[in-house]
């Protein structure tokens, strides 16, 4: 719920163009006062403007807003293609980075360098194809990540190495084939993993080691297959309440966290090993 709506902020950002060139554009935008139900909390938003048109930049509201500003939304902007660089040094104190329904084809650690309060990236409905080894780098203290519905084939296998503070990830409705063992293993406090509606053959123990807070998986709607060991959800069972495996190759159901030994043998009546 938006409670108030402040002023036109004008600011200038550097954005780097699919031709690899630094240019400084104006964007416009307002700030308002924005409640966020994820994070019971009500802080200040800057919303861009849909319209990116140049403007003077000389005003105090900059000036005055821009260190409490927490949260930056963009949506429904589809002539965004790359999130601009080096935003800490307008918005120092983020919190939320949102970029929904954009044209965005790319992340880099140049678009979150030094936003180390960033607790929730959401860049949900973009073109985004890979997720690199250091796009998160500096996110130590993200517990909120969003990247469903994209087009993304491939994640790097130290892509979310730092994100030691992660709780939710969310790959849903992309592209993903294989998913690189060690993907998840330094995220001690995750609990919720989304991976529905990708293109996943095959899935190992390995994958959900060391992540003994996971309450809920999603797998459902891949083309699984294999399944490497039916104890796979052995080291995360205590904490399990949900498993979701429907309309996959070898097994097409929901398991609850009392039907975890039914799941294993599932697993071993009707999905391959290799």
């Amino acid at each position: 719920m938006i409670n108030q709506k402040l002023s036109i902020l004008f600011i200038i950002i550097t954005i780097t163009s699919s031709f690899t060139l630094s240019q400084t554009i104006y964007i416009k935008g307002t700030i308002q006062h924005t409640r966020w139900k994820e994070f019971n909390a009500t802080l200040w938003t800057f919303h861009v403007h849909p319209k990116t048109e140049i403007y003077d930049p000389s005003s105090e509201i900059f000036t005055t807003f821009n260190e409490r500003i927490s949260a930056i939304t963009m949506q429904d902007q589809k002539k965004i293609q790359s999130l601009p660089v080096k935003i800490a040094s307008k918005f120092p104190n983020l919190k939320i980075y949102e970029a929904y329904n954009c044209s965005v084809m790319e992340v880099a650690k140049e678009n979150f360098e030094k936003l180390v309060h960033l607790r929730a990236i959401d860049l949900q409905y973009n073109e985004l194809i890979a997720v690199p080894e250091t796009a998160f780098a500096d996110q130590i203290n993200l517990v909120f990540l969003n990247l469903a519905h994209n087009k993304i084939l491939r994640i790097y296998e130290k892509a979310f190495e730092n994100l030691k503070s992660l709780r939710m990830l969310y790959l849903g409705w992309n592209q993903i084939e294989i998913l690189p063992k060690n993907l998840l293993r330094n995220m001690p406090n995750l609990r919720k993993i989304g991976l529905t509606s990708n293109n996943l053959k095959r899935i190992s123990n390995e994958h959900f080691q060391g992540n003994n807070r996971l309450t809920y998986i999603w797998l459902n709607e891949n083309k699984i297959e294999v399944i490497e060991d039916e104890k796979i959800f052995d080291s995360t069972k205590e904490s399990l309440k949900s498993v979701d495996m429907e309309l996959n190759r070898c097994i097409n159901k929901i398991y609850s966290s009392n039907e975890l030994g039914s799941l294993s043998k599932d697993i071993k009546r009707n999905c391959k090993k290799r």
